[in-house]
């Protein structure tokens, strides 16, 4: 069984619960499965797209864009493996007290590879967060080696096995571990992002006042671009994490078994806002980034280049300039 404190109880809480759930329960976990089951082949295939564009295009290999590719990987799992599972459970939390086990077997499952991911996915936007810092805060020691594909790659490794570790373990004190996490990764993302700004406005400065050369200034634009996208996408993740932050602080105020049936049933289409964030991500790339647009067109219809950028003017307009 799971522990009685984690914030994934609500599942235990509605297995045991069956006889009593009313048709408005039934509704919102209806309507929750059904968002899960739409959403989760957009996610698989949009990242899945992202991820093959990086690897299989030269011109996107950037190191910007690499570490890009490593978040999608985190939202590819997502839609790989923690939606159908919330599908899975919702599905076996009606059929009756001779599955309990298995039950709970799936629920026990969900709660550790769906912190997991989560977990993963929040210390990928830190590594991205980390790379935009040290290319426009220290330039220099970036690009002489300070940052390498290799490295990328490695701390994605990193961060898959922290959040394994952090979240792969059963403890009763898990919300707590949660809040601190999840705090700790925000403040330093948020102290990225306000030292890079700082930068970025002198930089900005600099180039109106033209004490910069030509290849400079196309140089600190590429990273202004680079840097506005990844502000985006922090913004729709916090949007997409505020209310399970809230919810959980509330859990852990509450201590879980206090806490009313209300509460635990809003569980469900609260934390479907971080499954969603898996989806809005690659989309956010694609549209802030040609680059993005031409390589996937380029996959999906099997054009050359040429036709694929012919394709994107069309639909996007040739003034759209996305970050390379």
């Amino acid at each position: 069984m799971l522990n009685t404190t984690s914030p994934f109880d609500p599942f235990e809480f509605i297995s045991k619960k069956r006889v009593n759930i009313t048709s408005g329960v039934y509704s919102v976990l209806a309507i929750t499965a059904a968002l899960n089951i739409f959403t989760c082949p957009l996610a698989i295939l949009l990242n899945g797209l992202v991820i093959c564009a990086v690897k299989t295009k030269r011109y996107l290999r950037t190191k910007s864009n690499i570490s890009l590719a490593c978040l999608a990987t985190t939202d590819f799992a997502v839609g790989l493996i923690v939606q159908p599972f919330v599908v899975t459970n919702f599905s076996l939390l009606f059929t009756g007290s001779s599955l309990q086990t298995m039950i709970s077997t799936s629920v026990w499952v969900f709660s550790v590879v769906g912190q997991t991911c989560i977990a993963a996915s929040t210390l990928h936007l830190l590594l991205m967060s980390g790379e935009r810092y040290l290319a426009i805060k220290h330039p220099f020691a970036y690009e002489n080696g300070l940052v390498t594909e290799a490295r990328i790659i490695t701390a994605s490794g990193l961060a898959w096995i922290c959040a394994a570790i952090v979240y792969g373990i059963r403890v009763s004190i898990l919300p707590e571990i949660s809040f601190v996490f999840i705090s700790a990764v925000i403040s330093a993302v948020v102290y990225c992002h306000v030292v890079i700004y700082k930068e970025v406005r002198r930089n900005t400065q600099q180039i109106i006042a033209n004490q910069v050369s030509l290849a400079v200034k196309e140089k600190l634009l590429k990273n202004k671009r680079a840097f506005n996208t990844t502000v985006v996408i922090v913004l729709t993740l916090f949007l997409c994490y505020i209310p399970t932050c809230v919810w959980l602080i509330l859990f852990i105020s509450l201590d879980g078994e206090n806490s009313s049936d209300v509460g635990k049933i809003a569980f469900f289409p609260i934390t479907f806002l971080l499954f969603l964030n898996s989806s809005i991500n690659p989309l956010i790339y694609t549209a802030r980034t040609r680059h993005f647009r031409v390589a996937i067109f380029q996959m999906l219809t099997r054009k050359t280049l040429a036709q694929a950028e012919e394709l994107e003017k069309k639909m996007f307009g040739a003034n759209r300039v996305g970050v390379a």
